[in-house]
């Protein structure tokens, strides 16, 4: 049980919450624990949903599909991460997206309207959860922003720039790994694979970055910051 509190004390829903207060916690909003599966459909797209995900463990797709089940990878999140939570505090309820896990993950549930509702016990934790709830989705708000923004370019070197300057600003480094692999980046891009591959191997040609998998080394900040700029 220890192990699963400092999992839960990672997830920036409980930023503030003390060790000694998750077991009221915990109950007060109907905590339940699912372990699934690589590839284990964790929900739908048009499912009923009226809990938010953590993920204690592992990895997870987020991802669209349209009605002939082309399938785009919207985000691939990971441990501490929160889904769901922007359509259930929409009230529609409804999942506009498919939930799957990427290899073994333990999810842990959680009731939205015991997290928002009036406690009966008076807990004063839940003012400190309503506040870092509306911190979480106003930060979905700008990645979802950053996802829009590579939708809206037409060239494969616009998108993958900008997606490339992005990691670097988030990890603060030259050097990162992202969560896909290629033909994943190239779903999440909404790009052709053999095109994206084309495009990294001349972005290495021009010195650029060199890449291995998907780790990555950006070797002139310089020139990738203007191409990002050019877009």
């Amino acid at each position: 049980m220890k192990i699963i509190y400092k999992k839960i004390l990672s997830c920036p829903l409980f930023e503030g919450i003390k060790y000694e207060e998750l077991p009221q916690l915990l109950q007060c909003i109907k905590a339940n624990y699912h372990s699934y599966s690589k590839n284990d459909i964790i929900f739908m797209q048009d499912d009923v949903i009226n809990e938010i995900g953590i993920i204690l463990s592992g990895n997870i797709d987020i991802a669209k599909e349209d009605y002939v089940g082309n399938k785009v990878i919207i985000s691939r999140l990971e441990s501490s991460d929160l889904f769901a939570e922007v359509f259930v505090c929409s009230g529609k309820n409804i999942s506009p997206v498919t939930v799957s896990s990427h290899g073994d993950s333990e999810i842990m549930f959680i009731d939205f309207n015991q997290l928002i509702g009036i406690c009966e016990h008076s807990c004063t934790f839940h003012k400190k959860l309503i506040s870092n709830m509306m911190t979480i989705l106003a930060n979905k708000t700008l990645v979802m922003n950053e996802k829009m923004e590579y939708l809206t370019k037409k060239t494969i070197e616009q998108k993958l720039s900008i997606y490339l300057v992005n990691q670097i600003r988030k990890n603060a480094n030259l050097s990162f790994t992202i969560p896909f692999k290629r033909y994943e980046l190239a779903e999440y891009l909404h790009s052709n694979r053999s095109a994206l591959s084309r495009v990294l191997s001349l972005l290495q040609k021009k010195g650029i970055l060199v890449y291995k998998k998907n780790t990555f080394t950006i070797i002139s900040p310089k020139k990738l910051y203007k191409l990002y700029l050019e877009n």
